[in-house]
């Protein structure tokens, strides 16, 4: 009977366990395909471009998909949708660019500047219908510091 009730016991734990690691989910579900009025948003705005992966992540739906254009090929990218098939902003990741040394001279120079000795962990440039900015992550233990930078250098808040 302690035996079975050791057993039991154990079994309500990994239960337990299992529930919790659950609800550490970050709520992200990948989708086969996006509804129609998304994936025709994402169309008009990336016309002849092939999405990897669709997902719905609180609320938003997220296209990656690889950035081409005349001046660059490959970039990995993320669309950002909102439920109503509005453009809500496109992160596309650029430190590969940071490191060719191909980002805008401004940039460059405001990066260096503020980063000094520690290490650029991340480059983003994130494209908004409002603005465009690139998102830096630069290594500081014991915290990473992000700053946001305008196309002009500038540092935004």
């Amino acid at each position: 009977m302690k035996k079975q009730m050791k057993h039991f016991a154990w079994i309500a734990c990994m239960a337990t366990a299992m529930i919790g690691l659950q609800s550490c989910d970050n709520d992200d579900k990948d989708l086969a395909q996006a509804p129609t009025d998304i994936q025709k948003a994402f169309d008009a705005k990336y016309p002849d471009t092939r999405v990897t992966e669709w997902e719905l992540d609180r609320g938003e739906y997220k296209a990656d998909f690889y950035y081409s254009d005349a001046t660059y090929t490959g970039i990995e990218a993320t669309a950002y949708f909102s439920q109503s098939a509005q453009w809500l902003r496109t992160e596309f990741e650029v430190i590969g660019l940071y490191h060719s040394g191909k980002l805008p001279e401004a940039v460059k120079t405001t990066i260096s500047r503020e980063a000094g000795t520690a290490k650029v962990d991340d480059v983003d440039f994130i494209d908004t219908p409002d603005t465009d900015y690139y998102l830096v992550e630069i290594d500081q233990e014991p915290n990473d510091r992000y700053l946001k930078i305008g196309e002009d250098g500038s540092i935004l808040p």
